[in-house]
């Protein structure tokens, strides 16, 4: 199996964001990438199901944080 780049996990690690900050329980969650993918896991969703996944929790009332300022000095 492949390992995975760096825009995947930041995709997965964004889908774990939004569970967060959506409240999400674990039967939620699965429901959700269940009903947008057919798959229970973020781990065998493509990058194309990620998006959607991502897509259907900003139609919940998800917003993506900006990214931070980090090394930026003012």
């Amino acid at each position: 199996m492949a390992l995975p780049t760096p825009d995947r996990r930041a995709m997965l690690a964004k889908v774990h964001l939004a569970k967060k900050d959506l409240a999400l329980t674990e039967e939620s969650y699965r429901d959700i990438l269940r009903r947008v993918t057919g798959k229970e896991s973020a781990a065998a969703l493509t990058d194309a199901e990620l998006d959607k996944v991502l897509a259907d929790f900003r139609r919940l009332g998800w917003k993506p944080k900006p990214k931070s300022g980090r090394g930026v000095s003012a």
